[in-house]
């Protein structure tokens, strides 16, 4: 009986170093892929960062969220959300962003842009900013 524990223990130690190995192999090929994507994207795909702060204290975020380097705040947007805007001349307003409405008792959705140390308010269509490689941007729905 005591010969049966040991070669039951003997097989779980076994399976447990071979599980081991495979699951750092598998990390180390994960992180030379991520490396390899890295390299192959600079310059044709890029990371950004959006927030959409509904003003009733939810903040859904969507980080290094991959888009071709010459997005807008508006194309980004509409990638990770469904979106309402209206046309005005060569600019656009956003109506609703995920069904929640803006333009009603007071509420408009606008968007800030975070500079590394605070919140910037910029006042360009969202259809003429171009996202930058790990921007942050965030839309709020704000009362006025």
């Amino acid at each position: 009986m005591k010969n049966t524990w040991q070669i039951i223990s003997v097989i779980f130690l076994a399976w447990a170093i071979v599980g081991s190995v495979f699951a750092a192999n598998y990390y180390q090929i994960s992180q030379q892929q991520q490396t390899i994507i890295d390299n192959l994207a600079t310059g044709t795909i890029i990371r950004a960062n959006l927030a959409i702060n509904y003003g009733n204290g939810t903040v859904v975020w969507f980080n290094n969220t991959l888009i071709p380097y010459d997005y807008t705040l508006l194309n980004l947007t509409q990638k990770v959300a469904t979106v309402n805007y209206t046309i005005s001349g060569t600019d656009v307003f956003v109506n609703s962003i995920n069904d929640v409405q803006g333009g009603t008792g007071g509420k408009w959705w606008v968007y800030d842009v975070w500079n590394g140390t605070a919140w910037d308010i910029v006042w360009i269509s969202c259809n003429k900013l171009v996202i930058h490689y790990n921007d942050i941007v965030m839309w709020s729905l704000k009362q006025f």
